[in-house]
């Protein structure tokens, strides 16, 4: 059913342009408050070691040599940065795939509904056969009532056939003597 305002979807615009100054307050949040702090932290050292490792593999370098760790406060800055990019992204992430949920549900429905359309089409088909099939039988029972009776007439005019040939035959044997006697007189 189409909607005069995609609600879903503005809500959706919604969240997604307010993940952003969530993140960016994340971001803020994680220099001052303690624990916060530690989690970005060992966060960025970690994302720190771990792309150290991958730039060194990919220049065929020694990737068992210590890594150098980074400095708190840039520690801290990445690790914010990550949790707040995260944060975005899995915002984002859910509210495309609440949209593609959305999506296939309403295709779905579509579905249902064109073939309910094709079910009651073809219902309404058998209805219609059904009512040419019962006038069919209607018509051909009345055929045969008609050849029944132009049977029946036939034979009736068979026989008053007979009978008026009998009549004529009697009248004209009848007819003949009279005629034959008064020759004779």
């Amino acid at each position: 059913m189409a909607h005069l305002l995609p609600i879903g979807k503005l809500m959706g615009v919604l969240l997604k342009q307010l993940s952003k100054p969530v993140a960016s307050r994340i971001k803020e949040r994680a220099k001052v408050h303690p624990t916060l702090s530690n989690t970005c932290a060992s966060l960025g050292e970690g994302l720190h070691r771990l792309t150290v490792r991958i730039f060194r593999s990919s220049r065929d370098a020694d990737t068992t040599a210590v890594v150098v760790p980074l400095k708190r406060e840039k520690a801290i800055d990445r690790g914010a940065e990550l949790i707040g990019e995260s944060f975005v992204f899995v915002v984002v992430g859910g509210v495309t795939a609440n949209e593609v949920i959305n999506a296939r549900k309403e295709s779905a429905a579509k579905a249902v509904a064109k073939e309910q359309r094709a079910l009651d089409k073809a219902a309404e088909r058998s209805r219609e056969y059904a009512k040419r099939d019962s006038r069919l039988d209607a018509l051909e029972t009345a055929v045969s009532q008609l050849q029944l009776e132009l049977e029946d007439t036939r034979n009736q005019l068979v026989i008053a056939n007979r009978a008026v040939e009998r009549a004529k035959s009697t009248s004209i044997t009848e007819s003949e003597p009279k005629s034959q006697h008064e020759e004779c007189s």
